[in-house]
């Protein structure tokens, strides 16, 4: 999904830049010319911000209740490969940044340190 996203992201800045299919520019050009950074990255920080808002949200608030729910007991997942959920994906995130699973929370309480990790995690590969 992150690799559409940047392809549409990037011609969207053709567009807006005038330059046509076959002027055969990269990406990674276009990129450089418009000071844009990677959508991915901006994915990557914007995922960590809001993991940043929940764990700071009170335990009655609906987004907590949404996060901790268990689905009933006769739901049954459809065929096929599990879905992607948003948790692995933040939380894959934060294994590359070197931040445990555990700490995580206590490191998203002090708002400066979590938004240094999180500026920090958007430049890594």
């Amino acid at each position: 999904m992150t690799t559409r996203r940047s392809l549409s992201f990037g011609q969207c800045l053709r567009n807006i830049e005038g330059i046509r299919w076959q002027e055969h520019v990269t990406n990674e050009v276009v990129r450089h010319t418009t000071n844009q950074i990677p959508v991915s990255q901006k994915i990557t920080k914007y995922q960590l911000n809001l993991l940043g808002h929940i764990s700071r949200a009170t335990p009655t608030q609906e987004v907590i209740k949404l996060i901790t729910s268990v689905p009933d007991s006769t739901w049954r997942r459809p065929r096929g490969r599990p879905r992607s959920r948003w948790e692995d994906q933040v939380f894959n995130v934060l294994d590359t940044t070197g931040v445990s699973r555990s700490d995580w929370r206590t490191l998203a309480e002090n708002r400066t340190s979590w938004r240094d990790m999180s500026t920090a995690a958007m430049h890594l590969p």
